[in-house]
């Protein structure tokens, strides 16, 4: 599998190499765009806000279930985001946003990010 290294950096801060295959990057812009994120480092620092404080709670009060009710909290965060996706699909729908020929090859490329997991999912 080819794997691209993405590097995500701001002036004065540290630059951190993510690997990712083709689809991940793909959907990782995507993301960027259609969540109103700058750029590709501020969207993924907020995903990791949002499990760095459920990490941060699970390990305060020893309650699993208090993480995840934390990851919940850090979602509602977001939920302006997705409402401006859900706002907007249906202009997305009728413009070429990501200038590509068939809206549905977004939707395919996210669904296909998600498949091609690099790192298996605990068990």
């Amino acid at each position: 599998m080819c794997h691209t290294r993405v590097c995500f950096m701001s002036k004065g801060n540290l630059s951190v190499n993510v690997r990712m295959n083709d689809n991940e990057k793909m959907a990782l812009d995507y993301l960027v765009k259609i969540g109103g994120f700058g750029d590709r480092s501020e969207a993924m620092r907020e995903f990791m806000y949002i499990f760095t404080e459920a990490v941060i709670v699970t390990h305060e009060t020893e309650k699993a279930w208090k993480g995840v009710w934390q990851v919940m909290k850090g979602m509602k965060r977001l939920n302006e985001r997705f409402d401006k996706v859900s706002v907007h699909a249906d202009k997305y729908k009728k413009e070429d946003l990501f200038n590509q020929p068939d809206e549905q090859e977004f939707l395919t490329v996210l669904k296909d990010a998600l498949q091609s997991r690099t790192t298996p999912v605990p068990t």
